[in-house]
């Protein structure tokens, strides 16, 4: 159950942080397995990167990040984690219930760029605003003080 504060935040915003979705201890049994995986996608993720941008006319590039789709499919942390933010998706949207469109895990590599503030709804073929997308770091991520 969230709180209230973060059911505003996120109708006002549009987006929210939630914290504490996961026990520390069950995140951290976890995370071996997760990057197990990505280690053995690694070699196929950049491969399709590399395709991707030489589609696109940018063979001189690095990609911004590495990323393999639907691990929850072949790897049942990701798919323990995966049901772990289900519940928190329902309360935000106000559902009983709602469907898993996808899950993916990227990573980046030495030398690779920050990503930019976006927003991922326009990038699925689905004609609706009642759309989540849970962001999760593998490892501790600093914070940036605002001037």
């Amino acid at each position: 159950v969230l709180p209230p504060e973060t059911l505003l935040d996120f109708e006002r915003h549009g987006h929210t942080v939630t914290r504490g979705l996961i026990s520390s201890e069950d995140f951290a049994s976890h995370v071996p397995m997760l990057y197990r995986y990505a280690t053995e996608k690694e070699s196929a993720s950049a491969a399709h990167a590399a395709s991707i941008m030489s589609a696109q006319g940018m063979t001189d590039l690095q990609p911004p990040f590495l990323q393999t789709f639907n691990p929850h499919r072949q790897c049942a942390s990701a798919w323990r984690l995966a049901l772990a933010l289900l519940s928190a998706a329902c309360a935000l949207l106000g559902a009983e219930r709602v469907r898993l469109y996808q899950t993916s895990l990227f990573w980046k590599r030495p030398g690779h760029d920050s990503t930019a503030w976006h927003q991922d709804l326009m990038t699925a073929p689905i004609a609706t605003n009642d759309f989540i997308t849970a962001w999760v770091p593998l490892h501790r991520v600093g914070c940036i003080e605002e001037s």
